[in-house]
C-alpha cells in the first residue's frame, strides 16, 4: 500500500462458503444506515477516518504475512472484516457536506488504495467475490468528490472499474463484466467531452483519455463475445 495522495498523509454478516468459485450476480452499492452511523464533523471524520487507516495497515500486513495466497477461511474473514472498516470510513467521508467533502478528498482516495489493495489479495483465493460490494462502493465514492472526477485521477477510477470486471469474469458473471466495462467507458467519455469543451486539449490529457479508452475497448470485445 505505497500508493497514497500527495496530500497530507495518512498514517499508516458474510456467509463463507465451501472453496468454490461462486457464481455472482451484479452487486447493487447501498449506503449504510445513516441512523447508524454518526454523522461527524470534519476534523472527528478525519480523526476517525486516520485511525481507521492505522488499524487496516497494521492487520492487513498481519494477515498477509501468516497466509499470503488466503488459503484459509479465517484468514478471508479477517479480510472482510478489514474492507468493512473500509467501508465505514468511506461512509464517514461520503456524509460530508460539499465543502468538507472536498478538503478531505486526499483521504477518499487512501481510502479505495486500501480496499484495492485488501481486495487484490483476496483475489487470489476463492474468497474472491467478496470484494464486489467494496471496489463498487470505493468507485461510488470517488465520485461523489468533484476534486476526483478530473483527470489527474481517471487511471485511478478506471482501474477499479477494471478489477470490479476481473472479480466478476474470475465468478464467471461475464455480462457484469460487460456492464462495469461499459459503465467506465462512459465515464471516460463524459470527461473527454468536459476537457474537449475547453479546446485546445493539452496533449498529456488526450493520451490518458485514449490510453484508457484503449485499454477499455479491449476488454469490452473479451467480455462481449464471452457474453455471445
Amino acid at each position: 500500500m505505497d500508493k497514497k495522495a500527495s496530500e497530507p498523509k495518512a498514517k499508516g454478516g458474510v456467509k463463507f462458503a465451501d472453496p468454490k468459485t461462486p457464481v455472482v450476480q451484479d452487486v447493487v452499492v447501498e449506503e449504510p444506515v445513516k441512523a447508524q452511523i454518526p454523522i461527524l464533523d470534519m476534523e472527528e471524520c478525519k480523526k476517525e477516518v486516520l485511525e481507521i487507516f492505522n488499524e487496516v495497515d497494521a492487520a492487513f500486513k498481519r494477515c498477509t504475512k501468516n497466509d499470503p495466497d488466503v488459503k484459509r477461511k479465517d484468514t478471508a474473514k479477517a479480510l472482510n472484516k478489514i474492507l468493512e472498516r473500509l467501508k465505514l470510513a468511506l461512509t464517514y467521508l461520503n456524509q460530508q457536506n460539499t465543502e468538507s467533502k472536498e478538503k478531505t478528498y486526499y483521504l477518499t482516495y487512501n481510502a479505495t488504495i486500501y480496499v484495492f489493495e485488501v481486495c487484490r489479495a483476496l483475489r487470489k483465493s476463492v474468497y474472491s467475490s467478496l470484494t464486489l460490494q467494496y471496489l463498487a462502493y470505493s468507485i461510488l465514492s470517488l465520485e461523489s468528490s468533484l476534486n476526483l472526477l478530473g483527470i489527474k485521477f481517471l487511471d485511478w477510477r478506471i482501474k477499479l472499474y477494471i478489477e470490479l470486471a476481473h472479480i466478476y469474469d474470475q465468478s464467471e458473471s461475464y455480462k457484469a463484466s460487460a456492464k462495469t466495462i461499459d459503465t467506465a467507458i462512459q465515464k471516460v467519455n463524459e470527461l473527454k467531452e468536459i476537457e474537449e469543451s475547453d479546446a485546445p486539449v493539452p496533449e498529456h490529457v488526450s493520451s490518458i483519455i485514449e490510453n484508457n479508452f484503449r485499454i477499455l475497448r479491449a476488454l469490452e470485445v473479451k467480455y462481449k463475445l464471452q457474453v455471445c
